[in-house]
């Protein structure tokens, strides 16, 4: 009996150790500054998240930029070629 109880110990211990994911909410999309060769993209996530922004002009992207860990994201995109679709 004393074996199953432990059992039973270690098994809730692991499901608390388990993080539990939600999907995020992003919102606020906004481009602005756009310049000749950058531009910054704000956005807002519900929860805490560090913001990532892959982006190219294929669909292999290319080219990250990230930041901290927060709800309110502003991220500048470099290197941009003018005239380009990304």
């Amino acid at each position: 009996m004393k074996i199953i109880h432990t059992i039973a110990l270690v098994l809730i211990y692991l499901v608390l150790l388990i993080p539990i994911t939600t999907a995020l909410s992003i919102s606020n999309v906004n481009i602005k500054g756009v310049a000749q060769t950058n531009a910054t993209v704000e956005f807002t996530t519900d929860l805490p998240a560090q913001g990532m922004i892959q982006y190219g002009k294929t669909i292999a992207f290319g080219d990250m930029v990230s930041g901290p860990t927060t709800t309110n994201h502003e991220l500048i995109l470099e290197n941009l070629q003018r005239d380009s679709q990304y």
